[in-house]
């Protein structure tokens, strides 16, 4: 038998107000405002139901660390080859954590900043395997 701990409150809500700071701080250095507004319509930095990864306090823990890092790069602007590698090896955990974010560090920091994302993200009809 395995214990897994819940998530804090508090953690719920520091990464809630990490998302937030994304969209109204970070998102608008290199994105247009409908970009921005595309991202949110397709749940980008959406944060999953309880019954997934993030709902442990691990998990929480672990997402909150990936986007803290995340903006640490994107506000420093850093471009160098560790930033590079922190920067996808945290948007990789992220989404394997189920928080959609489907960038690489070079969305941002190239000079062709568009992102293909789907017109919406979907969600499955019911969280069992048939």
């Amino acid at each position: 038998m395995k214990i897994v701990e819940g998530s804090l409150h508090l953690q719920d809500i520091e990464i809630d107000k990490a998302v937030e700071k994304f969209y109204l701080e970070l998102f608008p250095m290199y994105f247009t405002k409908e970009q921005i507004d595309l991202f949110t319509l397709n749940e980008v930095l959406s944060v999953p139901g309880s019954n997934s990864h993030i709902g442990t306090l691990k998990g929480a823990f672990q997402a909150l660390s990936c986007i803290q890092t995340l903006m640490i790069i994107l506000e420093n602007r850093s471009e160098d080859s560790k930033a590079v590698e922190l920067f996808n090896h945290n948007a990789r955990l992220l989404n394997e954590l189920g928080i959609f974010f489907p960038f690489e560090h070079k969305h941002f920091f190239s000079e062709d900043r568009q992102i293909e994302l789907p017109l919406y993200q979907t969600k499955a009809a019911n969280t069992y395997l048939i």
